[in-house]
């Protein structure tokens, strides 16, 4: 071995040992096929290669393993609506979702669970009801971008009420706590009723 190899080895195995030590080398599995042959190899952080044969055995090419990001979602939702309203009048709620993440994310829907003894007076078209749940299917909002609509409701009777709404989409969310709100609203005795 020439001497120019032999630094040229030198270097190299310091430099992978370097590496090691630092945590900069990633631990690699092997998978081979029923010829005893390589056909891939994957690191730890989800790269790898993988190896193309002919018909012969030879060797003839490689293609990048390279991992798909998995897509995290930030959605918030708030809510408006009086605080104070009078029995048979009706309740404005306003709800606005926010897609706080640096992508576009999809699935997007609202789950509102109506005040009970309400009536459902006006929805959009997109939500649809069950009994005193509404399911809005909002689809995709690109990042960044909110979604506000409007829910009307009728009161009956005078008494506390509360509307609670929640978002989820397709991906997780890592940031749950402003996924659900609720408000709650007094209702009063109509005017000139009397016990």
């Amino acid at each position: 071995m020439s001497g120019l190899r032999l630094w040229m080895l030198v270097i190299l195995i310091t430099g992978l040992g370097f590496l090691a030590g630092t945590g900069w080398a990633e631990q690699a599995a092997h998978t081979y096929d029923a010829r005893n042959r390589l056909i891939r190899t994957e690191y730890d952080n989800g790269f790898g290669i993988e190896y193309v044969y002919d018909a012969a055995g030879n060797r003839i090419g490689q293609k990048a393993i390279v991992p798909v990001p998995s897509i995290t979602a930030d959605l918030a939702i708030r809510m408006r609506a009086a605080k104070k309203v009078r029995a048979g009048k009706k309740i404005k709620y306003v709800v606005k979702v926010k897609n706080r993440s640096k992508v576009a994310v999809s699935g997007v829907v609202v789950t509102a669970q109506l005040p009970s003894g309400a009536t459902l007076i006006k929805r959009p078209a997109y939500c649809m009801a069950d009994g005193d749940r509404l399911d809005c299917a909002l689809g995709t909002l690109r990042r960044k971008a909110k979604k506000k609509f409007k829910i009307v409701v009728k009161t009956a009777e005078a008494g506390s009420i509360s509307h609670t709404a929640s978002v989820r989409c397709d991906a997780a969310d890592p940031n749950p706590d402003d996924n659900t709100v609720e408000k709650s609203t007094v209702v009063t005795e109509a005017r000139g009723h009397r016990r």
